[in-house]
């Protein structure tokens, strides 16, 4: 299965970094769902929102945040969030 490199932070601190199969966020322009080698992409998440993903073993983990922004270039995608 494809994955992605995902990195979740938090001021000061790492709340998931590793492989990624898909994730889902809510941005201002609506809904938007990853997966391995999408488009390069840039966007900032509606205030409040959830941050779900898979990892390649199946789990899936779901993240409330207030804010956040996120950036998928070159098959890594990293967020940046303030954490509820």
């Amino acid at each position: 299965m494809n994955s992605f490199a995902l990195t979740i932070v938090e001021y000061r601190h790492i709340l998931y970094q590793g492989p990624a199969t898909s994730c889902s966020v809510c941005t201002v322009d609506g809904s938007q769902g990853l997966e391995a080698h999408h488009e390069d992409l840039m966007a900032v998440l509606r205030s409040p929102s959830t941050v779900q993903y898979r990892t390649p073993s199946g789990e899936e983990h779901s993240l409330e945040v207030r804010t956040g922004l996120l950036s998928f270039v070159r098959n890594e995608c990293r967020i940046i969030v303030q954490a509820k």
